[in-house]
């Protein structure tokens, strides 16, 4: 008689998580939107245009409060032939034997964004410390909503709705007949309110509040 053999399923062991995956997911989910600047460029006294930016001295503190390790390296500028200047740096975050080195580069340039000939060494100075901000973000994913236009930490989008977003929405979808929810849901490709995450918090609060306008009419 041939033995029985039961089929065994083995649990895979769990990946250890890279370094640099570690490295977005904190650093890209720091909130930079109470440290925003703001400055005016102005033409004949009134002001053209407001842009934003996040000062590089409470930028790189965060850094460093979570990998004191980190360091930062100014690399040589490119002087272009036309006078222009292209400023270089490296970040590298370490953490024990771990190091994830990341460069980025910026013209300097003047409040309107344009390239400056022949810039002073306090002008080239200046743009090291933006291309700090821009090395961060891009490298490393802390404050980059300030480039993507969004109102949360880039790492946060996947993240679950919290508890008073959800009973929010929860109150709106109350006032919906069966009908609306059913699409509604369609819409947003969940099964359930709870499965909403913060990227589409907002697009989802809108629509509920127009299916709910509608209803009132």
């Amino acid at each position: 008689m041939t033995a029985k053999t039961e089929n065994v399923i083995t649990e895979l062991p769990e990946v250890p998580e890279s370094f640099p995956r570690q490295v977005w997911k904190r650093l890209s989910r720091i909130d930079v939107g109470d440290h925003i600047q703001t400055a005016d460029i102005k033409k004949d006294g009134r002001t053209v245009f407001t842009y934003q930016y996040l000062g590089w001295s409470w930028a790189w503190a965060q850094l460093m409060s979570i990998y004191p390790e980190s360091e930062l390296e100014i690399l040589p500028e490119d002087t272009l032939p036309n006078g222009t200047v292209m400023v270089q740096i490296q970040i590298t975050v370490r953490e024990g034997e771990n190091a994830l080195p990341r460069r980025m580069w910026l013209p300097v340039m003047n409040q309107s964004n344009n390239s400056i000939e022949n810039p002073t060494t306090r002008q080239i100075s200046d743009s090291r410390m933006r291309c700090i901000v821009k090395g961060l973000a891009m490298g490393f994913g802390m404050g980059l909503d300030l480039w993507t236009g969004s109102d949360m930490p880039v790492g946060t989008v996947d993240d679950l709705i919290s508890a008073s977003k959800l009973e929010l929405l929860a109150g709106l979808f109350g006032q919906l007949d069966e009908t609306a929810k059913k699409g509604f849901l369609a819409w947003m490709e969940v099964d359930g309110l709870a499965e909403i995450t913060e990227g589409r918090y907002q697009s989802a609060r809108k629509q509920l509040e127009r299916k709910v306008q509608a209803v009132a009419k």
